[in-house]
């Protein structure tokens, strides 16, 4: 089995955590229900302006901490096939009438896990992580002997 490393795994954790609280049927109750809503000021965008005008004692949860493990090719190869992206970028070379091409690998992630897109650097020994908007980040590899020795060969 290849558990999840990434910042996905705290999402797995605090839904299970309501799955359970669900399922004893406590959100049937005051204090469970707030525990609920605690939970679910944690998950994604958290509570909606709603709630929170109906609800304002709520303090949400703190997140679990996901600390990074290491890094299998097996693993990886899953990781590519839920978010990863293989490209090819053409356009024209602005010197001359003929179009250049560019071969991209990348995997898109939010932010809070640049830590672990920062590892596959050293784990590839190449790559780059760039800032996507203000909430992703992206593992980029574009030298096309790196993508051919070291993620498809």
């Amino acid at each position: 089995m290849y558990p999840l490393i990434s910042q996905k795994y705290s999402d797995y954790i605090v839904f299970k955590k309501t799955f359970e609280l669900i399922t004893r049927g406590d959100h049937l109750i005051d204090t469970g229900w707030d525990k609920l809503l605690s939970i679910k000021a944690t998950i994604n965008k958290g509570l909606s302006d709603e709630l929170i005008k109906t609800f304002p004692h709520i303090i949400a949860i703190k997140r679990p901490l996901v600390t990074f493990i290491k890094i299998t090719p097996e693993w990886f190869a899953g990781l590519t096939f839920g978010e990863g992206c293989f490209m090819v970028n053409i356009f024209k070379n602005s010197s001359q009438t003929k179009f250049k091409t560019m071969l991209i690998f990348k995997i898109n992630q939010h932010v809070r896990d640049k830590v672990l897109l920062e590892s596959f650097i050293n784990f590839f020994n190449c790559g780059m992580v760039v800032k996507h908007f203000s909430n992703a980040v992206i593992y980029v590899v574009s030298n096309r002997s790196d993508i051919n020795e070291k993620l498809i060969s």
